[in-house]
């Protein structure tokens, strides 16, 4: 490699690491919590950010939306990784109690710690997803996952029941 060719790739490290830091700055004050070690990554949509909380070490991938309606809250524990293009939104219509299209209705999502929400997931309004719980890529989740579990599909289904923590490799 050139030597223009490193302090060009140094330059564009350093770059990448302020634009980083900025980012997480800037959502560390409009969220209404967002703990210690918490990435976000370019082209993230954030939309009521005073009704959202993230816990610590929390990785927000490419092109995630975190859209809080209304007041109801977005909850997000340690240790969780929502991946590219992942959505949780709050907010919906609710067609079963016959409310009409012009109508909406909110209710809080909780994701519980050391999720993995995989690309594309999109989780609606009112679920909780378990601790240690795994969303497959593309699956849509309409109702609460337990902890400990594998969805995939839409809408979401189990598919897989994971180990306890420390108890040996997932075959």
């Amino acid at each position: 490699m050139r030597p223009l060719q490193r302090f060009l790739l140094f330059v564009r490290r350093v770059w990448t690491g302020l634009r980083r830091r900025l980012r997480n700055g800037y959502y560390r004050l409009l969220l209404k919590s967002m703990g210690p070690g918490c990435q976000i990554c370019d082209g993230v949509r954030i939309y009521g950010p005073e009704h959202i909380s993230l816990g610590s070490r929390v990785i927000l991938n490419d092109s995630v939306i975190l859209q809080s309606c209304g007041a109801a809250p977005i909850t997000i524990g340690d240790r969780v990784r929502i991946s590219y293009g992942a959505m949780i939104l709050t907010g919906g219509i609710e067609l079963a109690r016959g409310a009409g299209y012009d109508e909406h209705s909110s209710c809080s999502v909780t994701i519980e710690q050391t999720v993995w929400i995989g690309a594309g997931a999109i989780i609606l309004s009112g679920v909780t997803v378990g601790r240690g719980a795994v969303v497959g890529a593309g699956s849509v989740v309409t109702r609460d996952v337990p902890a400990g579990t594998v969805v995939a599909g839409v809408p979401a289904r189990v598919i897989r029941t994971l180990p306890p923590e420390g108890a040996g490799p997932v075959v």
